[in-house]
């Protein structure tokens, strides 16, 4: 019984240092080029990729299997690769608040039809 139990917290341990894991670290967006999204999901600054798992991992091995020539092209920790990076966020930030504005856009054309029909109904008189 005392080992059933034993097994269990270790489970919880582990998940929980999983967890722990799966926090975006700053120090991603100059070695791989990742920013965090507006949708909770580490983006690539380069194709715009999201990375499903938030881990070290994927990010690392997105970057090296997709966007090798960008480690000679912009060496780690110079101004050419600060530069380049901040180019590419602007970028992304300015595509994504784009697409949030259509969605608002979308919302309010939503909320006015039914505040329409709403209104339609309420003057329908049954005889």
């Amino acid at each position: 019984m005392s080992s059933n139990l034993s097994d269990r917290m270790k489970r919880k341990l582990e998940e929980s240092s999983n967890l722990s894991c799966r926090e975006f670290n700053d120090d991603w967006k100059d070695r791989y080029m990742f920013v965090l999204g507006r949708s909770g999901k580490p983006t690539c600054l380069v194709c715009g990729f999201c990375v499903s798992v938030l881990k070290k991992y994927n990010t690392e091995r997105h970057y090296n299997s997709t966007h090798p020539d960008l480690t000679n092209k912009y060496p780690l920790g110079s101004d050419i690769r600060s530069e380049f990076i901040a180019r590419k966020e602007i970028g992304v930030s300015s595509q994504q608040s784009m697409f949030l504005k259509l969605q608002d856009q979308n919302k309010s054309a939503l909320v006015a039809s039914y505040e329409v029909a709403l209104l339609l109904a309420k003057k329908k008189t049954f005889h």
